[in-house]
């Protein structure tokens, strides 16, 4: 079995201590779809988790092509990944509120790069979003710790991550939205006076 692998079993069932950080690229170990189920047998939920898990991975594999998303399914999915997250929110900050309701544009991927650096909605309704999945998780052990990480390194992503990570988290969302749109290679922003959308 591929070592990695087999450390990983090792942590999970707690025969050896690891930094949770070793297992950071666990999925991008060569053949490891034919690992998953071994990989995810320790958690709830297991055969739904594998299901996201690969279905990330094999889009990951695939050449990007241009989208072919409609401008108006661009704006649908682009409201509702929003309009979900915000959904979930309790007492939802009135500025990230305002931004959620404006229109969206559709852009290009220079004027998300111009606007990403700035303190916007995005990233504040990102952190609300994001402090309620750390504290909805299933279990708190090490070993979930150290899946989540594994799971964001696969892209970079946490929104990604959070919607391979369903499984193991206890509230009601899907972020299917962003999954079209992220497989199809668009970017999102959500700005005071607008929302971005690349094409």
């Amino acid at each position: 079995m591929n070592q990695l692998v087999d450390e990983w079993c090792d942590f999970c069932s707690g025969k050896k201590v690891f930094d949770k950080s070793h297992f950071s690229y666990l999925f991008h170990e060569e053949n490891i779809e034919s690992y998953l189920s071994i990989i995810l047998q320790y958690f709830t939920n297991s055969m739904e988790l594998e299901l996201k898990i690969k279905k990330v991975l094999e889009e990951k594999k695939k050449n990007r092509v241009i989208s072919e998303l409609s401008d108006d399914m661009l704006v649908t999915l682009t409201n509702d990944f929003f309009n979900e997250q915000a959904n979930l929110i309790n007492d939802l900050d009135n500025d990230i509120h305002s931004a959620i309701i404006n229109d969206v544009v559709i852009t290009n991927s220079s004027q998300i790069k111009s606007n990403a650096d700035e303190d916007i909605p995005h990233y504040w309704l990102f952190e609300e979003f994001g402090d309620l999945i750390r504290s909805s998780k299933i279990d708190e052990s090490d070993k979930t710790y150290a899946l989540m990480e594994s799971l964001y390194n696969i892209d970079n992503d946490y929104y990604l991550a959070w919607y391979m990570a369903k499984p193991i988290v206890n509230i009601q969302y899907t972020l299917e939205s962003y999954f079209i749109l992220w497989k199809n290679s668009h970017k999102v922003l959500l700005l005071e006076d607008s929302i971005l959308v690349s094409k």
